[in-house]
């Protein structure tokens, strides 16, 4: 959501894009828009003020599930548990969380069909890049797709990183969905929506959401959560002030012969050292072996600047 305001007048549009080329661009407008206030999402500390009843590890549950818009926020913060008011909010016909993708489409961003079209692709995969998105969309040539992701990705719904040793324009630059709302209802909810509408999950909403699977989804998430927030890591590993890019590291030769290679989160920084991050989200001890397979991915990764690692 972008707001502008002219004059005595305010101006407020959902589509990025088109409040930018055709307004703050705008040669009527020219020189005449005074205040631009992109509308973000809580943070995690916002987040906390208004889930205030609840523990450290609710909120960040919380979080990872729905992400910090309010309106999705308050639909958790009942008497209940976290988990309890996230399921009764999914698993129930006509329930909150089931239906607010389609108003997403219909009410945010309902002026070109393929703003959700890349989104129902990008949910069946990991990543793409943009080549991989062309194929499926086939979309004609032209500008249109980069007005799109451009859009999206400034709304917040998807992300786009690179491999730290790439420039920005890279062809192995990939896409993925970052909305964590977005990322629970394709994993969760659209499986299984004709069920939820029938009523299965009526007399026990618990049964909707497999707890197993939704703690390892939970370690997605968090990973996803440490990019978008990769600023506050490096304020808290004390660094913040040396100019770094933070990025992932992949490669498709390394996953070709490694399938399991990948790293989540690094810091290539201006004061020759390399920060490499392993990201993980348990409710449990992490075991030892992780030692072993981080010491592995040391081995892979390619030290192309021969920087301290």
């Amino acid at each position: 959501m972008v707001i502008i305001g002219v004059g005595y007048h305010i101006l407020c549009g959902s589509s990025p894009s088109f409040m930018i080329n055709h307004v703050v661009k705008s040669s009527a407008l020219y020189n005449r828009s005074q205040y631009e206030m992109p509308l973000r999402e809580f943070n995690l500390i916002e987040t906390k003020e208004m889930l205030s009843k609840h523990s450290l590890s609710e909120i960040l549950d919380a979080y990872l599930s729905v992400g910090g818009m309010p309106e999705y926020l308050k639909r958790l913060r009942h008497n209940q548990s976290i988990y309890l008011d996230l399921i009764s909010e999914s698993f129930l016909p006509g329930s909150f969380f089931l239906h607010e993708y389609e108003r997403i489409f219909t009410s945010s961003l309902p002026d070109n069909k393929y703003y959700k079209k890349i989104i129902e692709v990008l949910s069946k995969y990991k990543f793409l890049t943009r080549s991989e998105l062309d194929l499926h969309l086939k979309l004609k040539p032209g500008g249109m797709l980069t007005d799109l992701l451009h859009d999206l990705e400034i709304c917040g719904f998807i992300e786009r990183y690179n491999p730290y040793d790439k420039p920005d324009n890279s062809l192995l630059s990939r896409y993925a969905i970052t909305d964590a709302y977005l990322q629970f209802y394709f994993k969760f909810l659209k499986p299984v929506t004709k069920q939820i509408e029938r009523g299965d999950f009526i007399k026990n909403t618990s049964i909707g959401l497999n707890m197993t699977q939704y703690q390892q989804w939970l370690g997605y998430s968090f990973e996803r959560f440490c990019r978008k927030y990769q600023h506050q890591i490096a304020t808290l590993l004390g660094f913040n002030g040396i100019k770094y890019r933070a990025e992932s590291y992949f490669s498709r030769a390394t996953q070709k012969n490694n399938p399991g290679f990948q790293i989540d989160l690094l810091f290539d920084r201006d004061d020759k050292v390399i920060t490499i991050c392993e990201i993980k989200y348990s409710k449990n001890k992490i075991s030892a072996k992780v030692i072993d397979e981080f010491a592995s991915k040391l081995e892979l990764f390619p030290n192309l600047k021969n920087k301290t690692i």
